[in-house]
């Protein structure tokens, strides 16, 4: 698989990576039980609300891994082009810019 490494937005990989390594671990390992501090370690070093051993909401964790994953994982290269909001017009249905309808 390919790594988006320059990626500004993403973790130069780190993040897929060791979540990989995590996850090769728990399913292919001869071990029955993980201690996943390398995995933590990495999650901490890009998002420091999770450093020490607070309780922490799961949804916050998957969106965190989830976005983290996308951006090492994106193939975009260039920086992401800019793309102005568009929603309908409220008079005839056709497409304006959010700029257009607050005229």
């Amino acid at each position: 698989h390919e790594v988006n490494d320059p990626s500004r937005d993403g973790s130069g990989g780190a993040v897929v990576r060791e979540y990989s390594a995590l996850l090769e671990r728990l399913w292919v390992g001869e071990a029955s039980t993980h201690k996943p501090a390398a995995f933590k370690a990495t999650l901490s070093r890009f998002a420091p609300q999770f450093e020490g051993y607070r309780q922490h909401d799961a949804q916050e964790l998957a969106v965190f891994l989830l976005d983290g994953l996308h951006e090492d994982l994106n193939r975009q290269r260039a920086a992401k082009p800019y793309v102005e909001d568009v929603e309908l017009d409220r008079k005839g249905g056709e497409c304006a810019t959010v700029a257009d309808m607050e005229e």
